[in-house]
């Protein structure tokens, strides 16, 4: 007993550095030395690395099967694109969620978010292994018939497909050694290999196909019973629905940053821009390949896997390899990561959170959602639309409707019963304002997994093809209300006495959030 109880201390607890931020009382409960706010000398993300993540994270199979989808669906190549052009202006999240939903309160976000991203981490890694595979065939071609009826059909993945994902997943693990100012290098390199593989690609397929006339000639053919302008929002929250995620995981990288107003434009900027030409591609693949192959390929290295080619097989299953394991290390593990943190402090640091993301990533098998375009599809349409749009919703709404984009409270971000405490620690409006934009969304994620379903008619599944930005309207304008109809105090008492100094009122009383009483003088309420 006496053993286990050292190595619970010595192996499993972590112990913060003395004089650390979270090193005494209340606030290590909180936080550990990830956690803590960055210390300047590790802010060593420039505006270019920022505005690189957005272009290493387009440039993906993941982000190309997204467009490439909504073509193998049934929509023509241009209304597709033109959809996600539209998808692309989405809004990162710029806020942490403890500042609206309270310190336990955040729990909820935390948990929705935690839950998303070993799901995407093996995708990824699926889509890393399909590199492999070409790599291997490209070496080897009779590797594509290695134990070719070894497992059996309803597994979805072949043996090579198998032993290919394993490759990937085991090389991958070095990459999550590496240390949060280390990543930047990573993105340098993808800023250069990144576009120039991508008009390599879109070349190929462009001249393939003869042109654009023929892709552009494809008729719109949808199956599923949607109409056209359904099917047309539906490509639109998909749009949002894969780069929301990244949105989410943003503020995780971005705390490195130096200079965090020239990073926030950088992101604006590379966000729709470096997305919509990502989903260009991914469009003309999915139109060229039907033209090449008479058939539509949703998935860009399953196109590749069909090249006779040896060399360029070799050297794009290469690069999309490469591209894989960098979007997987900061794109997910980094996030789980600072999430299982959040939940257990003392026992979860960066480095632990992103090996059980990796371990996580791998017993999904991700191959099952992959089996199809529906499937995938259905995947972020049905989880973002009822949970992180009502997320988004209520954090967008908390910092600039209610607090005016006036900032944080870092210290008080730590502090239990502090200024973000609420009630026991939970904000009740936020919580009420989550459940508005989700609880109407629902009907539409049962449709999702299972369309036989009854009780769901067609017109409430076409009116959920926008769940997304339905479920942050609702949330965000609850919310406000909420909040307008109970306040709550945005700044501390110190911070309002700071401020009606610098106006030249310090004699008024201090106000937090406010309200005029009976005889016209403001008076300050108290939290709630």
């Amino acid at each position: 007993m006496e053993n286990l109880k050292s190595f619970h201390h010595r192996r499993l607890l972590l112990q913060p550095a003395a004089g650390s931020f979270t090193a005494e009382g209340q606030v290590s409960r909180w936080s550990n030395e990830d956690l803590d706010p960055v210390p300047k000398h590790l802010k060593k993300w420039e505006w270019y690395h920022v505005g690189g993540f957005w272009i290493a994270e387009g440039f993906s199979a993941s982000q190309i099967q997204t467009a490439s989808a909504s073509v193998a669906l049934g929509l023509n190549p241009g209304i597709a694109l033109i959809a996600y052009l539209i998808g692309n202006y989405s809004i990162n999240f710029p806020v942490i969620s403890r500042a609206s939903f309270g310190l336990r309160g955040s729990y909820l976000p935390i948990i929705i978010r935690a839950v998303v991203a070993p799901i995407w981490y093996g995708i990824q890694a699926y889509l890393g292994s399909l590199a492999v595979q070409a790599i291997i065939e490209a070496i080897w071609p009779s590797f594509a018939a290695w134990h070719a009826k070894t497992l059996p059909a309803d597994a979805d993945i072949t043996a090579a497909s198998l032993l290919s994902f394993s490759i990937f997943w085991l090389a991958s693990l070095p990459f999550l050694l590496l240390s949060m100012p280390a990543l930047r290098w990573i993105f340098l390199v993808k800023i250069i290999l990144m576009p120039i593989f991508g008009i390599c690609l879109f070349t190929w397929a462009v001249t393939a196909s003869h042109g654009f006339g023929p892709l552009l000639r494809i008729p719109n053919k949808i199956e599923n019973g949607m109409s056209l302008g359904y099917a047309f929002c539906y490509a639109i929250t998909t749009a949002i629905s894969a780069s929301s995620t990244f949105a989410i995981n943003i503020p995780d990288l971005t705390r490195y940053a130096r200079n965090p107003r020239t990073a926030t434009i950088a992101q604006a900027v590379c966000l729709p821009v470096c997305m919509t030409l990502i989903y260009f591609l991914g469009v003309v693949m999915a139109a060229s390949s039907q033209v090449i192959y008479g058939q539509i390929q949703w998935n860009p290295l399953v196109i590749v896997l069909m090249w006779e080619n040896r060399a360029a097989k070799f050297f794009v299953g290469l690069l999309f390899a490469f591209a894989m394991i960098g979007t997987n290390v900061a794109g997910n593990s980094v996030p789980f990561a600072n999430d299982t943190m959040a939940l257990f402090p003392k026992y979860m640091n960066l480095r632990r959170g992103q090996f059980l993301c990796a371990i996580l990533g791998f017993a999904i098998c991700p191959w099952k959602i992959e089996a199809s375009a529906q499937s995938f599809l259905a995947f972020l349409n049905g989880y973002s639309a009822p949970f992180l749009g009502p997320v988004a919703g209520v954090l967008l709404s908390d910092f600039f409707l209610v607090r005016r984009s006036s900032g944080l409270n870092v210290y008080q971000l730590y502090k239990p019963t502090g200024l973000y405490w609420y009630t026991a620690g939970i904000n009740v409006r936020a919580v009420a304002a989550f459940t508005i934009g989700m609880v109407p969304q629902l009907p539409g994620l049962a449709y999702e997994i299972n369309p036989m379903i009854k009780g769901v008619s067609r017109n409430y599944v076409d009116f959920t093809s926008l769940g997304w930005l339905e479920g942050l309207l609702f949330s965000a304008f609850a919310y406000y209300i909420l909040y307008t109809v109970f306040p709550f105090p945005t700044r501390t008492e110190e911070e309002d006495k700071a401020a009606w100094a610098i106006v030249g009122h310090e004699e008024r009383t201090p106000l937090s959030s406010s309200t005029p009483s009976q005889d016209g003088v403001e008076k300050s309420i108290p939290p709630v």
